[in-house]
This record gives C-alpha cells, sequence and structure tokens, in this order.
C-alpha cells in the first residue's frame, strides 16, 4: 500500500489531468445519435474537443500560478522534519511554503470539474478516490499541515466549480 499510496499521492494531479482530456475527448468525438451524426457534426464535435483541451490546459496553468500566488501571500511553511518518500517530492524539489496545499487544490479542483461536468459515477467515484488518496498522501507523510490541505480543496472546489462555469457560458 505504502508504494501505491506514494505514487498516486505524487502523481494524482496529472492522473486526474489525464482522465480530464480522455474524458473531454471521448465525449466530444462520439456520435450522440448515429442517424443523426454526418460527417459536419463529427468535424464540429472534434474541434470542440480540442478547443475544451486547450482550455483545460490554460486553466491548470492558471491553478497553478494561482497556487503559487497564494503560497507567496500567506507564506506558511510546510510540516519541519518532511520525511524523503521518493527523489521527486523532496528537497530541494519541495517547495518552502505549503499553504494552499498545491496538490490538494488540484486533484480536487479536477475532481470538481469532472464530477459537475460529466455527471458519470464511475468517474466520479474514481476522481474522488484518486483526490481523496493524493491528499491523504500529502497528510500522512507530513508534507502539508491539514490547515494547508483544507484551504488548498477549497480553493480546489472554487477553481473547479469557476471553470466548469465557462465552459458552460463558452461553449
Amino acid at each position: 500500500m505504502n508504494i501505491i499510496l506514494t505514487e498516486i499521492g505524487y502523481f494524482g494531479p496529472p492522473i486526474l489531468f489525464l482522465m480530464l482530456i480522455y474524458l473531454t475527448i471521448e465525449r466530444n468525438t462520439k456520435p450522440r445519435n448515429k442517424r443523426i451524426a454526418n460527417e459536419n457534426t463529427a468535424k464540429h464535435d472534434k474541434m470542440q474537443a480540442y478547443v475544451i483541451c486547450t482550455y483545460i490546459i490554460l486553466w491548470q496553468t492558471l491553478n497553478y500560478a494561482l497556487n503559487e500566488t497564494l503560497k507567496h501571500i500567506f507564506q506558511q511553511a510546510r510540516p519541519k522534519d518532511i520525511p524523503y518518500i521518493n527523489s521527486w517530492d523532496s528537497p530541494p524539489h519541495l517547495g518552502r511554503y505549503g499553504m494552499p496545499s498545491g496538490h490538494a487544490q488540484q486533484v480536487v479542483s479536477e475532481a470538481t470539474y469532472i464530477i459537475v461536468a460529466f455527471q458519470n459515477p464511475y468517474s466520479s467515484i474514481l476522481s474522488i478516490i484518486v483526490a481523496a488518496l493524493t491528499i491523504y498522501q500529502r497528510y500522512i507523510y507530513q508534507k502539508h499541515t491539514a490547515i494547508q490541505l483544507v484551504v488548498g480543496a477549497i480553493v480546489g472546489v472554487f477553481t473547479g466549480g469557476t471553470f466548469y462555469s465557462f465552459i458552460s457560458n463558452k461553449l
């Protein structure tokens, strides 16, 4: 369990990001009704999938920038004596500040969007599991305090919901 927890915990954001891209492409490139589908609607749906994916990449970049900005505003240190669990999640790769948790913000943001945008119970449950394992890993391995994780999750719900509203109104 430790290896799985370590890997899913660290790679939770890219796991959900790839899931988000896959779900977007899969939903927008599958014909909705085979009798109605024609070449023009297929091209339009495929183009819409690429546009949404571009917005997703932009959203995740802005989400990361927001997290870094908030960390510099709060300037709250991470817990002391952080254990080394793998080479990519240890100093010097680990930033000084921990408020809010970037991992919690990213996974909750992505999970929020997956839940409200796709309304698929399997995708929703899987995204919640990945988000929960990520947050649990960040806490259990002392990468963040509980409050840093909670604030990251709250910001994540806000950014995920805001992005869903933006995409819903845009397309």
